[in-house]
């Protein structure tokens, strides 16, 4: 009998290792062939259209798709029948082209190729979320290294399963813990006189989504060390994640009063806000802290970029002296402010153009390739929110163009728990329509609207909220050109 020796064995064991990922990933990559082909939709665009037929394109991902309802209930379906009931004499069919998991380059790469079969009397799109993960087809002009080796992992089929395994291994830990009964928890806590070992249970919890007992171990914590800063910050993240938004603007700001420039207790406040989306709440919090704190730099920076945001929510709705206001007071709040200096240049801009169109004006910069180049050599490489950005607005601004040469009415929407700041900049650049639903989901609890707290994809109610709004937006678009009589 042949005998290996022990570098033999490890050569073996490391060739059938590359042998098993190598016929894993051809696996996969197969399976994806099968399912692009033939579980999704696919399309046969008229090639005689209708007089009295109006033509509308979905692009996006799996918010489009309609991933948490089914295909049948996405916000596409949905929009096409009430369209269809809204107009008297025509006859509107709507395409849901949605990809789960498309990127933005995906997304405009589609655009390119279908409206070349068809041209649609209007394109509705909503991407950018899957930007920081999913890097497939996008042109790299930053960090070459460190994102050619991002963009290799993410086209690895088998390293996506393999991290999708652990997450969900994680996840099956978690749920553990909601099996425990709460008459035990309370035995627990009475056990437990560490405050850090309180923390630690009760990090568990929230992580697995039971907040209220979560709770009970940071409260027990905080008795034991009152004004504890670890103890407040995991306790307002707690109630942050229940959707308590103002119990964690209290908890969060009654930190502030130790320590007024603690940055990480901003950054929470910043994500709260941004999870409550009205926009008046931060200027209330900022205004009464800054009578408290007054000259504060950083309060009075936070509360300029807060003036700065609900003025970018005017402009949007083109209400642009109340905007221009705005951003004039939120410059002499923090004259450091250059977003703030720039929109104000523009609308000065924009005044003395008369008649010119002053959103085009609006541009902003891109980044300039020399410093940023220099930026990667000498300094730091750039983040991964600031690359998907630019990506994104990279990607909308040809989607932009390609539409405008074809003579096709763009409409932007942004996802229904938020919409980026980069979508809401282009959208008043190139005066796309932009449709938001963030402050449309109020009638009933949110659980109607999201499959749950950790997902964000929308139940069949969601998505017909998603499409009541951009079913006006659409005809509002389009209904003078084509003279729509709609009933609202």
């Amino acid at each position: 009998m042949l005998r290996l020796s022990v570098k033999h064995k490890i050569y073996l064991i490391v060739f059938g290792i590359g042998v098993c990922l190598l016929g894993g990933e051809i696996l996969l990559r197969v399976s994806n062939l099968f399912c692009t082909q033939f579980l999704l939709p696919r399309y046969d665009f008229p090639k005689i259209r209708a007089a009295n037929t109006r033509i509308i394109f979905c692009l996006g991902d799996s918010f489009t798709y309609g991933i948490g309802a089914g295909f049948n209930h996405s916000y596409p379906a949905q929009m096409e029948e009430i369209l269809n009931q809204r107009s008297k004499g025509l006859n509107f069919k709507v395409y849901n082209l949605g990809v789960p998991g498309y990127n933005s380059t995906q997304v405009a790469n589609r655009l390119r190729t279908v409206v070349t079969s068809c041209k649609p009397d209007a394109v509705v799109v909503l991407c950018g979320s899957n930007d920081k993960w999913n890097f497939r087809d996008m042109k790299w002009h930053w960090n070459w290294g460190t994102l050619a080796v991002d963009s290799l992992l993410s086209k690895l089929r088998v390293y996506r399963l393999v991290t999708v395994f652990f997450q969900n291994m994680r996840q099956s830990r978690l749920k553990l813990v909601k099996h425990e009964s709460f008459s035990m928890l309370r035995k627990n806590v009475d056990k437990l006189a560490d405050a850090q070992k309180l923390i630690a249970y009760a990090n568990v919890y929230r992580d697995a989504g039971c907040y209220e007992q979560a709770k009970v171990f940071y409260q027990k914590a905080l008795f034991l060390k009152p004004q504890d800063r670890l103890v407040l910050m995991e306790l307002g993240r707690c109630y942050k994640l229940n959707r308590e938004y103002d119990r964690a603007v209290e908890t969060f700001g009654g930190m502030l009063k130790n320590n007024v420039d603690d940055s990480p207790v901003y950054e929470e406040l910043d994500d709260v806000f941004r999870r409550l989306n009205v926009i008046e709440e931060p200027i209330a919090f900022y205004t009464a802290l800054l009578k408290k704190f007054p000259g504060n730099k950083r309060i009075a920076r936070q509360l300029s970029s807060a003036y700065v945001n609900m003025a970018g929510r005017l402009c949007v709705n083109e209400r642009i002296a109340a905007a221009g206001l705005l951003y004039s007071k939120a410059f002499n709040i923090d004259p450091e402010n250059q977003k703030a200096q720039k929109m104000l240049e523009a609308l000065r801009v924009s005044q003395r153009a008369r008649g010119r169109d002053y959103v085009l004006m609006m541009q902003e910069s891109r980044y300039d390739f020399l410093n940023m180049l220099k930026g990667i050599i000498l300094f730091d490489i750039l983040s991964d929110k600031a690359v998907a950005e630019d990506l994104l607005n990279e990607n909308l601004t040809e989607m932009i163009t390609l539409c405008k040469d074809k003579g096709i009415n763009l409409i932007f929407s942004g996802y229904p728990h938020n919409t980026s700041e980069v979508t809401i900049q282009v959208a008043l650049r190139d005066s796309i329509p932009l449709v938001e639903h963030t402050r449309l989901l109020e009638v009933a609890p949110l659980e109607a609207y999201f499959v749950s707290i950790d997902d964000s994809h929308c139940t069949r109610l969601g998505y017909r909220v998603m499409a009541e709004n951009i079913a006006e937006a659409i005809i509002d678009t389009i209904g003078s050109k084509y003279s729509l009589n709609v009933e609202h």
